[in-house]
């Protein structure tokens, strides 16, 4: 939910939100989101922000670019969860 509020982000585009999407580099973490009319933007995301990402990404061994970020059934941090926000 941190993310939404730090991005900007609307639900679906969290849901659609790929491995590859997030780039952690250190002088600047962003994350690429495809909104309504297939619009790609890329949002700069907060230090305290990529950390979490960091460390979610490790906790679920999301090591693969095309898996989905937010994909774990309908677990707390599922779809069905960002879907009920």
């Amino acid at each position: 939910m941190s993310i939404m509020y730090d991005s900007g982000c609307r639900v679906q585009e969290l849901c659609d939100l790929t491995v590859s999407d997030i780039r952690l580099q250190k002088q600047q973490a962003t994350v690429k989101v495809t909104g309504k009319g297939n619009k790609t933007r890329i949002i700069p995301v907060m230090d305290s922000m990529a950390k979490l990402l960091k460390q979610y990404l490790k906790e679920f061994e999301l090591m693969v670019p095309e898996k989905l970020v937010f994909a774990h059934g309908f677990s707390v941090y599922g779809l069905g969860f960002l879907y009920h926000l």
